[in-house]
């Protein structure tokens, strides 16, 4: 089939609003909606905004009330919601409330600046939301963390991990795939949303090591998860994706909308099964992919005029 791509996404979503879009990690938050009612003397939401607006200030905190805290801790990134549990009893009870931490735990920021203290805080962040967690993204993932998400995130929808270290030593693949099996059991009901960077590290022993470990990770992860619409797969170092993994994308998940295969060991012939197999495809990435000639990439880009398509850095 050649032409324009359907105009209707899963579920009989417009085109003007893919469903990608709509399980996008970087969704913004939804707030506690307060009443603002005064209460005892302590400032409603109008007189706060006043006092701030005429440049007078909150004479003292301690007298806002419930409500109003509610209404400013919404404002303010998972990060500093956290640092607020620590200022005292009051704030520490307000900032807690479940509603804070349903939808988003955007913790990149944290991981990079302090990645020793990732784990303790993603584990925070899941436990407060007491399984209504809905996106989480941070930087740096271990397996028994990502095997703790699977356990304890039923709801989540969208995933981003910046930073996955996939060692070969004893098998990177027989590490791993108790954690992602836990993963995909735990979320493959809701996910629609997957980022996340492996860095294969091939450590130097006498016993070879198997290639192709990477893939059957990427396999559990791409049969376990049936309802993503954005599958974004950066490898780097030791291995990379090939036509075979390609092939299994495209296989078991035709509602993709976004594809991202950067840096990946791929042919023309993937480009064949992109363009005949995943008809919801808005969007492909395939920067880096040294093996793809420019000439399928432009050949792809005309059969299918809906579809956007990234291949920067082939120069074939």
């Amino acid at each position: 089939m050649m032409g324009e791509r359907s105009s209707e996404g899963i579920g009989g979503q417009g085109a003007g609003e893919p469903v990608a879009i709509r399980y996008d990690c970087s969704a913004p938050n939804h707030h506690y909606d307060g009443d603002g009612d005064r209460h005892g003397g302590e400032y409603s939401m109008s007189e706060a905004a006043a006092a701030i607006d005429d440049g007078r200030g909150v004479v003292d905190w301690s007298s806002l009330n419930d409500h109003l805290l509610m209404q400013i801790f919404g404002l303010l990134t998972t990060v500093d919601r956290c640092r607020l549990c620590c200022v005292c009893k009051t704030w520490r009870h307000v900032a807690m409330d479940p509603s804070f931490w349903c939808m988003e735990g955007n913790l990149y920021s944290l991981s990079v600046s302090k990645p020793h203290a990732t784990e303790q805080a993603v584990k925070a962040v899941v436990l407060r939301s007491r399984g209504t967690l809905v996106n989480l993204f941070f930087q740096s993932c271990k397996r028994s963390l990502l095997e703790f998400i699977g356990r304890n995130c039923p709801m989540l929808e969208g995933f981003i991990v910046g930073d996955v270290k996939f060692f070969t030593l004893h098998g990177g693949e027989r590490e791993w795939m108790p954690a992602v099996s836990a993963f995909v059991h735990g979320c493959g009901d809701r996910l629609r949303s997957l980022k996340i960077l492996f860095q294969v590290t091939e450590i130097h022993v006498k016993v070879p090591r198997r290639r192709g470990e990477i893939s059957e990770v990427v396999k559990a992860l791409v049969t376990g998860l049936p309802k993503l619409v954005c599958l974004v797969l950066h490898i780097t170092g030791a291995d990379r994706l090939t036509d075979r993994d390609v092939r299994v994308i495209t296989q078991n998940l035709p509602r993709l909308e976004v594809l991202k295969l950067t840096g990946a060991r791929i042919t023309n012939a993937s480009l064949d099964l992109i363009g005949t197999r995943l008809d919801n495809l808005r969007s492909l990435h395939v920067d880096s992919c040294s093996k793809l000639t420019r000439e399928a990439v432009d050949s792809l880009r005309s059969n299918w005029e809906n579809l956007q398509v990234s291949a920067n850095g082939i120069f074939r």
